[in-house]
């Protein structure tokens, strides 16, 4: 029979933090499944069986190795393949009917629940929700369009798009580099785009403007580093770490973000590190 799907020599490592050093996962791995033909991949928790799935449904690209689909390479995602993990609950009292996750690398998701797929090619029907949330994604995505129209898509009729983005190009820094953005917005510059897309934006509005005087001291000081030579992300890091603060600051910054929220049942706000936006489908 014909080879409908066909995995060759694919190896894929993580890196290890605690040894310094990239775990393999896979070790040039071949797989064969012809036209018609099922297949189950059988092994024990930690063996990789989810990294393959992955590696074959286009969302993480193999160190070695390629993958084909009717004898042509696969390249990024494609509505054509997804997968989903065995159990259908993501929280206790909510069913995968009510209510779905879904991240691009497996490693942001909760074995055994959620769904690996991309935002460009969304793995689901037209209008299969009444709510869909994408809290800092769309500064991933390029192109932007393509991700807002996938978003209109899956949304049911008078649907909701609950988003957020982070502000303000002039605060571009490594960390942006190192997360894989490519932009941060203004909120006029993001009720644009999703108005755009077809949605209709019910309100938008800055987030953290408590806290914004600490944000752009940050942002100042990171771009003094970055012209000093002293530090700068060359690329996207397969994990960023995030900076660790004091119990004492921690009840700070959340004190701050609480006159942020009593603000924001009256007002919008003016100016904040992030544009947050909610909108019904057209």
């Amino acid at each position: 029979m014909d080879e409908k799907l066909g995995v060759h020599g694919v190896s894929v490592a993580f890196p290890d933090r605690a040894r310094a050093s990239r775990r393999a996962v896979l070790d040039r791995v071949d797989l064969s499944v012809a036209t018609g033909e099922f297949c189950a991949i059988i092994g024990p928790s930690g063996c990789g069986k989810s990294t393959l799935l992955s590696v074959v449904a286009g969302l993480i690209q193999p160190d070695a190795g390629t993958v084909r689909f009717d004898g042509h390479p696969r390249h990024g995602v494609s509505r054509q393949t997804g997968y989903m993990f065995q159990r259908d609950t993501l929280v206790p009292w909510l069913t995968a009917r009510q209510k779905v996750s879904l991240d691009l690398d497996p490693r942001g998701l909760r074995p055994p629940s959620g769904i690996c797929g991309s935002v460009l090619a969304l793995p689901f029907a037209d209008a299969s929700f009444e709510v869909v949330s994408a809290f800092d994604v769309v500064e991933h995505c390029d192109p932007e369009e393509a991700a807002l129209e996938e978003l209109h898509r899956v949304l049911e009729p008078g649907g909701r798009l609950l988003m957020s983005v982070p502000a303000y190009q002039w605060a571009w820094s490594d960390h942006d580099v190192a997360n894989g953005h490519h932009r941060r917005y203004t909120r006029p510059r993001a009720v644009e785009a999703v108005s755009a897309a077809g949605f209709e934006v019910l309100r938008s509005t800055y987030g953290f403007s408590a806290v914004f005087p600490a944000f752009a001291a940050e942002r100042a000081w990171r771009a003094v580093q970055h012209r000093a030579g002293s530090s700068g992300a060359q690329g996207p890091a397969d994990v960023v770490d995030l900076p660790t603060v004091s119990s004492p600051l921690e009840r700070l910054l959340l004190g701050l973000c609480r006159l942020d929220r009593r603000a924001l049942a009256h007002r919008d706000l003016p100016f904040g590190s992030s544009v947050f936006l909610a909108a019904a489908k057209r």
